[in-house]
């Protein structure tokens, strides 16, 4: 581009944007008082080339009005820079999908001017949720309204940034708070009760919990089947599919007991399947939610593994406040369309131990990622759990099936869950808290139920 084209797109750039005149910064609040446009400028500087040219009285008196209004609308419109107050205040909490959220805004006019609008302008990502308004205020006058929203949706949100907008009777000056430290809300997923058969059997229940090192020994739980290896003894074969395969198959039995549990999740976004609460994503965050919480109640260790649109690596611990944390970690999770699950078994490998039982979550009947974790599979110490998504779509029950018998071939156990069997059950934290009012006999109204809080944050794990 030439000097000239440069130059002109320079000026047209700067007198369509908006010249900032005052501009203060107070902790999180930026205020910034700028002229909406440049044409009362160009006006005002038009009539005065006219006024020296001509010295008459009619462009006299314009140049008089002009400048009167200008001078007006400045003085108006710095009053609401200084003396214009917002705070917007959380009041009530909302910590499980379920829950209600609700907050005050207040807007204070500490002027001798009124405010013909001050437009409120929120900018939160709770799904649902806005609290954008356009209210007007006497001066001296205090204005307040409440917002709120039942949270249908887990994950990390922010309330905020927002910005009170305001300006002059005459269209000239824009005044703007800017407020740039949103508040974080964490809702935490609701848990669900397990389908049967998730739950590891044996030892791994109760009466080994206090040893600081797995058990090495097997149970008489027998769970999948694999082919027959020399060394094997010979009880073990199964005979039933040695005759159906026309080859030696033995049983293969559950480690007695392991103290340690690493939860691992396929967020890989081409995998997964369905909207909403009963998508393969939300129901298999669900079940990684109701499996730590049953660990930890009998006493094992739990560690989170997952690797979304960041990779999430939750330590495994026993104590029960652990719960919370693991919950922090699976609340913001999103799957990913560029994170195959063969790519987590390999970055979980090496923060796992071969003797931790390894929960593998996924919708996915792809079974490439076995033969990352087969190392560890087959092992006495541990093992691996695999637990599978099935969509119930008929042209896919075969590649599920076919990928149980493959994952058993391996020693990997594996149960399939269909994701609508899965009911969430919304007060497994408590008792959902939402605003119920009742009528008494005298006809006056009461409140029944209120919103949680934004101090009441206490939350049990012994339901």
């Amino acid at each position: 581009m030439s000097w000239r084209g440069r130059m002109a797109a320079k000026r047209k750039s700067i007198f369509r944007g908006s010249p900032v005149l005052i501009q203060r910064d107070d902790g999180n609040r930026k205020s910034v008082l700028e002229l909406r446009s440049w044409y009362p400028i160009v006006l005002l500087i038009g009539i005065l080339v006219w006024h020296v040219h001509e010295l008459a009285t009619t462009t006299a008196i314009g140049l008089g009005a002009l400048l009167g209004i200008l001078f007006t609308a400045f003085v108006w419109s710095r009053a609401m820079l200084n003396e214009v107050v917002g705070k917007r205040t959380l009041v009530y909490r909302a910590i499980q999908v379920g829950d209600e959220l609700e907050e005050t805004v207040e807007v204070f006019n500490e002027s001798g001017l009124p405010v013909l609008w001050a437009e409120f302008v929120d900018n939160s990502d709770l799904p649902g949720y806005t609290i954008s308004s356009v209210r007007g205020l006497n001066p001296n006058m205090l204005t307040q309204w409440r917002a709120g929203a039942i949270c249908n949706r887990r994950g990390l949100f922010h309330l905020g940034p927002w910005e009170l907008r305001m300006g002059d009777p005459f269209g000239i000056f824009n005044v703007r708070h800017i407020f740039h430290e949103p508040e974080e809300i964490l809702v935490f997923p609701p848990l669900a009760k397990l389908p049967s058969g998730l739950m590891p059997r044996g030892g791994s229940q109760g009466e080994f919990l206090l040893v600081p090192q797995p058990l090495h020994a097997d149970t008489v739980n027998a769970s999948f089947v694999r082919p027959y290896v020399p060394g094997d003894p010979l009880r073990q074969i199964h005979w039933p599919t040695t005759a159906r395969r026309f080859e030696p198959y033995v049983k293969g039995f559950e480690p007695e007991g392991t103290s340690t549990i690493w939860i691992v999740l396929d967020m890989d976004g081409e995998a997964h399947f369905g909207e909403g609460q009963n998508s393969s994503e939300e129901v298999m965050i669900m079940l990684a939610a109701s499996l730590a919480r049953e660990y930890l109640q009998t006493g094992l260790s739990v560690g989170l593994f997952a690797h979304g649109a960041k990779r999430v690596i939750i330590p495994p611990q026993r104590s029960r406040t652990h719960f919370w944390t693991l919950l922090r970690g699976l609340a913001p999770l999103r799957a990913t369309a560029s994170r195959p699950l063969v790519e987590t078994i390999v970055d979980a490998s090496a923060v796992q131990s071969s003797r931790h039982l390894s929960v593998v979550i996924t919708p996915s009947p792809n079974t490439e990622w076995s033969a990352k974790i087969n190392p560890f599979a087959s092992s006495s110490h541990g093992g691996v759990m695999a637990i599978l998504l099935d969509s119930g779509d008929p042209n896919q029950a075969g590649k599920t099936e076919a990928a149980v018998l493959e994952l058993s071939k391996i020693g990997i156990r594996t149960r399939v869950v269909i994701p609508a069997s899965v009911k969430p059950i919304y007060a497994a934290y408590g008792e959902l808290h939402r605003w119920e009012f009742t009528q008494l006999g005298t006809g006056a109204v009461v409140t029944r139920s209120r919103p949680r809080a934004t101090m009441d944050l206490s939350m049990r794990t012994d339901k």
